[in-house]
């Protein structure tokens, strides 16, 4: 699994846009956001979420509570 600080390095390094697969969670999203990737895949953090709507809109808010733009989704 890579780190953020991989992901960090792959974005300015691979000129084609980087896709955030796996563990991505409430935890970590924003941070993962940040490293410049273009596009965010989650997947468990939904669906194992007891309201998976409820935790999408958490997640969404936390990427765009930095000002990020929402399309790392």
């Amino acid at each position: 699994m890579a780190g953020l600080e991989t992901l960090k390095r792959a974005v300015k390094k691979i000129k084609i846009p980087i896709v955030a697969i796996g563990g991505i969670n409430e935890v970590n999203i924003k941070e993962t956001a940040l490293t410049g990737v273009k596009r965010i895949a989650v997947v468990r953090a939904i669906l194992k979420a007891r309201n998976p709507y409820t935790a999408t809109r958490k997640l969404r808010r936390l990427v765009n509570s930095g000002r990020l733009r929402s399309e790392a989704y």
